[in-house]
């Protein structure tokens, strides 16, 4: 088994540009929706909030809170309710799918941090996570600028443990794939 790990800070980075390439599209997305959702809001109380409130939190039009006093924020009107409430759906589903997909990532980092095995691991939407260049780590450090946190063909993991790896998350790894679809559908 391999007993070399990223260090916290690459670890970090590696699913922050994961998940930039998985869910940055939807996010756009929701928060267009949103937008939507609370200029029909606005519509039907007869003003132009740029934000609501929904059992105790606040929603605001492009995730900017606007200068307004929280006692005259509109509340969701009756009317918007079913369109927030598949927004609000959609949300939780698309939040519980990236936990799911967060720990399949960081599951085939503990495999192996090797270049190779990652190949294997991820869609082949996401080998250019695997290019990305290591921050220098200190100011006097100047040979780790520019070196990709992954070691090139020293795999200490057997083909056979990844094989295993590979069938036991196989419905997190057609996860992935969906998403990647399904960003490219939607656009």
């Amino acid at each position: 088994m391999n007993h070399r790990h990223m260090n916290y800070k690459t670890r970090t980075r590696f699913l922050e540009l994961v998940e930039d390439i998985l869910y940055k599209p939807a996010r756009k997305r929701m928060m267009l929706r949103m937008n939507k959702i609370i200029l029909s809001n606005s519509i039907a109380h007869g003003n132009t909030q740029e934000c609501m409130t929904y059992r105790g939190k606040w929603y605001f039009k492009d995730n900017k809170r606007p200068y307004i006093s929280p006692s005259f924020i509109n509340p969701v009107h009756p009317t918007v309710r079913p369109q927030f409430k598949d927004w609000l759906a959609e949300e939780k589903s698309l939040d519980g799918e990236k936990l799911y997909i967060d720990a399949y990532i960081l599951a085939a980092i503990s495999i192996s941090p090797v270049y190779s095995s990652l190949k294997i691991m991820l869609p082949e939407a996401l080998y250019q996570v695997l290019h990305y260049p290591r921050p220098r780590l200190s100011a006097w450090s100047l040979s780790d600028e520019g070196v990709t946190p992954f070691l090139e063909d020293t795999s200490d993991v057997s083909p056979t443990e990844i094989k295993a790896f590979m069938q036991n998350n196989e419905k997190y790894y057609m996860m992935i794939k969906r998403r990647l679809a399904k960003n490219l559908i939607e656009g």
